[in-house]
């Protein structure tokens, strides 16, 4: 099993863990956290090492916050714009702005690899809060893929392109679609940034 993942007993799957730490109990050492799919408690032998490189989440908060800014000038002065945290299932950044409520989840407009893609989709925790506390009550969600364009002498453009979620569309930007669609849908996505 990869480092940093765990069995989950509600999934019956091999999970990512989400906030790892290691406990000692009994002179042995465990990783324990949540399950990044059902939020449950997963734990497993062994001592959680940190992976070492740049965090992959770096230019995940800096398009949020470019996305964060952008929408605080659009909405002007009077919105509420900020980021949720980390919360597991919900959505990247929420505005409130005459009297209504918008949820929006950044996500890279491109595959981080040749063999990934799963990255710019909605995570199955992202899918069922957003057709929950979104669709079922009539509140706006979003899909924001971000494109960062690099100029001359270094400089750099930050690119969105924003995507209603409907009933009829959230499967089609999720990670439970089949492979084959998700390829399709990328397809597209790429086509935005030509």
């Amino acid at each position: 099993m990869k480092s940093g993942y765990a069995y989950c007993l509600s999934c019956k799957k091999n999970r990512k863990i989400v906030k790892p730490k290691t406990v000692t109990k009994k002179q042995r050492k465990y990783t324990m956290g949540k399950c990044e799919n059902c939020g449950g408690n997963v734990s497993r032998l062994g001592e959680y090492k940190k992976p070492s490189g740049k965090k992959a989440h770096t230019t995940n908060t800096i398009s949020e916050q470019g996305y964060i800014e952008m929408l605080r000038k659009e909405l002007g002065p009077n919105s509420l714009v900020f980021s949720t945290g980390k919360v597991v299932g919900v959505p990247d950044i929420v505005s409130f702005s005459r009297g209504r409520i918008k949820f929006y989840e950044i996500k890279p407009g491109y595959p981080t690899s040749v063999h990934d893609v799963t990255s710019p989709f909605l995570k199955p925790t992202q899918e069922d809060w957003i057709k929950q506390n979104c669709l079922k009550k009539k509140i706006a969600a979003y899909i924001v893929f971000y494109y960062r364009k690099r100029g001359k002498l270094g400089s750099e453009t930050w690119i969105y392109h924003d995507v209603k979620l409907t009933k009829k569309n959230l499967k089609k930007y999720s990670q439970s679609s089949s492979a084959d669609s998700r390829w399709n849908t990328m397809k597209k996505i790429e086509s935005w940034w030509d």
